[in-house]
């Protein structure tokens, strides 16, 4: 029953390029979800940052859209591009080797990965995840969103 799920965590895709200062939150902003990584990421002195990209409609077109479709609070975490110890020309070149393989025969391993940037979002969502497994409270949609009634809803339905 979606009312006794607290939270989706949509990792659909890991940082394979490296360590990164920042990470991106598809869904930023309209759940509690959002404070919990927000937490964690400032505890290691990381950012979190809100789609880019709004205008491609990102948060819904994953996997975790069908579980905010039925009121249970998700977020999309994607790859951040403020990449340690590398300039902007690194950045560039990621994007490039990204662009050109993603979703196709050739995306797979390569001279550019380096996998300190999976590491460190996972450690940071497991952190989140603990959290959400820990607390008292359900996770929520922020009041107004699209999604809220929906939530709120499932929270009065018995089983």
């Amino acid at each position: 029953h979606p009312g006794n799920i607290s939270a989706n965590i949509n990792l659909d895709g890991m940082n394979v390029y490296g360590y990164t200062n920042d990470v991106v939150l598809i869904g930023y902003g309209r759940n509690t979800i959002t404070d919990l990584v927000e937490k964690h990421a400032k505890n290691t002195g990381r950012v979190v940052v809100p789609d880019p990209n709004p205008e491609l409609g990102l948060f819904y077109r994953s996997d975790h859209f069908n579980m905010a479709k039925i009121g249970i609070p998700a977020i999309f975490p994607i790859p951040g591009s403020d990449f340690v110890g590398k300039d902007e020309a690194y950045s560039a070149l990621i994007d490039s080797v990204s662009s050109a393989n993603y979703h196709t025969v050739n995306d797979e391993i390569n001279e550019y990965w380096d996998l300190s940037g999976a590491v460190k979002d996972t450690r940071l969502f497991y952190k989140v995840g603990v959290d959400i497994l820990n607390a008292y409270d359900l996770q929520r949609w922020y009041p107004g969103d699209e999604f809220e009634a929906t939530r709120l809803k499932s929270l009065n339905t018995e089983l």
